[in-house]
């Protein structure tokens, strides 16, 4: 008996619709880094600025 054979026929053609799938299009969540990374850099004179000010303002 092979490892497939204790599937159902529904769920082994799922699993590689889901392989192929992940396949040609990828996660999205393997790319968070890179949109965080984006976003930061984006954000970050707003950010910065934005801690200065609330810093200076309680001097």
């Amino acid at each position: 008996m092979g490892d497939l054979d204790q599937y159902d026929s529904e769920t082994v053609y799922l699993a590689f619709w889901l392989q192929d799938r992940i396949y040609k299009d990828g996660i999205e969540g393997i790319h968070y880094m890179r949109k965080a990374r984006l976003w930061a850099e984006a954000n970050a004179a707003d950010r910065t600025a934005k801690q200065i000010t609330i810093a200076l303002r309680k001097l």
